[in-house]
Order: structure tokens, then C-alpha cells, then sequence
């Protein structure tokens, strides 16, 4: 990579020491090198393979992981032809004549501890070359696998709630750091794909591991909405997560007449039945008038309330 010439020219105090440089300029991109003297770990199936001293290099700018995965397809390329083995002359379906055989797709998964996601890590069609169809896929299989366990990442609500998010009807919402993800990949993007919020509540991001919800609750109900979650890497989990906005429905109450039996249920909208109810401190009704814990007003008023 070409040096990139400062924006502003800086003197170097050089007349003791001319060496010095003082000057500055852009960092070289990192590289990755691989070095493969073929996939030797891995035992052929069937026959001995036997090479020589050919090997693959190759130099990256993306990751050591595909640094590695060319050097050892090309260290396969570069001396394909095994020895031919006893019996071949005779029967030719027992040799493969020195082919190069590439891997099919194989993908493996790795769920979270509390197995709520699985993470999938997937090598494509044609990435591991080998002497066989068989070592092809099986490397291919043992990368995914691999892979799937490091590159893996989770997301947590830090509650005890489980999946679910609890709110009531006009109340402020900031929840903080409420989902957090663990694992690889950062800084990870957080957006609502499928479902809905209750009205006045938006998901914001908090950092490049956090997100949780801020604003008012308008409205009431259940909520079921899908978050999905990508890496830097561009991998994606995404998970279904249940909004419980409570609030009553039934507000205001019917007015009561004095001296006539009142019998008037509270409805609420929201959470999960059966519900409990009781007075807020500091708050009454009317003398004559009580509330159930099922949430019935009733009673019969002795005095009017003004």
C-alpha cells in the first residue's frame, strides 16, 4: 500500500539527530497470512495419501480465518496426484485418478446457555478442497462447528421477567440496558423486524452491546414483536418477545346514587389474568362502597361524594 502524504507538513527538528522522523502517515490495512502444507490433520478414508513437499501460502486482508482456508485448498491444488495404490491397474473404480474434490455446504449450530437461540455458522459449497469427497465435507463440517461455538453470540434481558417486558398505561418508560448481548461481533445492531410497541414506546440503542425502550405508554395490551440482532460480521439471531402494557379500560366508572345497590367490575387490558386489585395508599371510595380483590366495586353509598 502506497504511503498517503500527510494533510499539513510538519518540520523535523533534525539538525542533532537526522534520523528522527517526526513525520506521520496512514497505517498499512493489517494482513493475514496462512501456511498449509496440507490437511494433514485429518486422516484419509480408505487409502493412504501421501505428498510431497507442496504447500500453499496465502496473505489476507480480511481474517487469519480465510488466510488459512486458502493456504490449505491450495497446498491440496498444488501436488494433486497421489501414488497409485495396489489393485488400481485392475480395477479402476478403485482409484480416483489424483481428483480435487470440494467441499458441499455444511453448517453446524451452537445454541445459547438458556437454549433460547441457536446460532448457525455455515461453510459455503466449494471453500475446502481435498482428496476426497469425503475429508472435503468433513473438513468443512469440523470448520463449521468450530465456528459456530466461537462466533456464536446471545442476547439477555438482565430481569426476571423472562422474555416479557411489563408496563402500565401512562407510565414513563426508561428501561436502560435492557437487552445485552454476549459474544462476538460487536458493535451489533438492534431493530424490531415483525410485531408491534405499545403506543409512545420506541427501541433505542444505548451502546454497541445494549438497546432497551424509552417514552410513554399510550395505549394497553400484549404486544408480541420479533427483535433481530446483527453482528459486524454481518451474522443475525433474532428472538420473540412479549410487551405487557396494563391498563384499565373501564375509567371512569359509572356514577353511583346514593342508597341504590352499585355492583361494577373494573376491565383492564394487558397482562396475563387473573388479576388483583387492590386501593392505592392514600385513596378511598365512597362510605358504603368496597372493592374486591376481583376488582367488583359494589356496595351500596350512604353518602354523596363530591
Amino acid at each position: 500500500m502506497p504511503n498517503i502524504p500527510c494533510i499539513n507538513r510538519i518540520d523535523c527538528p533534525c539538525d542533532n539527530n537526522p534520523g528522527t522522523n517526526y513525520s506521520s502517515e496512514r497505517p498499512d490495512r493489517l494482513k493475514y497470512i496462512g501456511l498449509n502444507f496440507g490437511w494433514n490433520n485429518i486422516p484419509g478414508i480408505g487409502r493412504i495419501w501421501s505428498r510431497s513437499y507442496c504447500f500453499g501460502i496465502c496473505i489476507s486482508d480480511t481474517s487469519q480465518q480465510e488466510a488459512d482456508w486458502c493456504a490449505a485448498s491450495a497446498s491440496v491444488l498444488c501436488d494433486p496426484v497421489p501414488p497409485i495404490p495396489p489393485g488400481c491397474d485392475d480395477d479402476p473404480s478403485a482409484c480416483d485418478g489424483g481428483s480435487i474434490y470440494y467441499n458441499n455446504a455444511q453448517s453446524a449450530s451452537s445454541s445459547c446457555p438458556d437454549g433460547s437461540q441457536s446460532f448457525t455458522f455455515t461453510v459455503p459449497a466449494g471453500s475446502i478442497a481435498a482428496e476426497s469427497q469425503v475429508i472435503a465435507d468433513r473438513i468443512a463440517l469440523s470448520i463449521a462447528t468450530n465456528n459456530a461455538r466461537v462466533d456464536r453470540f446471545c442476547a439477555t434481558i438482565p430481569t426476571a421477567q423472562g422474555y416479557s417486558i411489563w408496563n402500565c398505561y401512562g407510565e414513563e418508560v426508561y428501561t436502560g440496558p435492557l437487552f445485552v448481548v454476549i459474544g462476538r461481533g460487536s458493535p451489533f445492531t438492534f431493530e424490531i423486524t415483525a410485531g408491534d410497541l405499545p403506543d409512545g414506546i420506541s427501541l433505542i440503542q444505548l451502546s454497541g452491546r445494549t438497546a432497551g425502550f424509552y417514552g410513554e405508554i399510550n395505549s394497553s395490551g400484549n404486544y408480541l414483536f420479533t427483535l433481530k440482532i446483527t453482528s459486524s460480521s454481518g451474522f443475525v439471531i433474532t428472538h420473540d418477545y412479549t410487551y405487557y402494557a396494563i391498563g384499565v379500560t373501564s375509567n371512569p366508572l359509572p356514577d353511583a346514587q346514593v342508597g341504590t345497590q352499585y355492583d361494577e367490575q373494573i376491565q383492564v387490558a394487558g397482562g396475563t389474568p387473573p388479576y388483583t386489585f387492590a386501593l392505592a395508599d392514600g385513596s378511598s371510595l365512597p362510605d358504603g362502597l368496597s372493592l374486591t380483590d376481583s376488582g367488583m366495586v359494589t356496595g351500596i353509598p350512604t353518602t354523596a361524594d363530591p
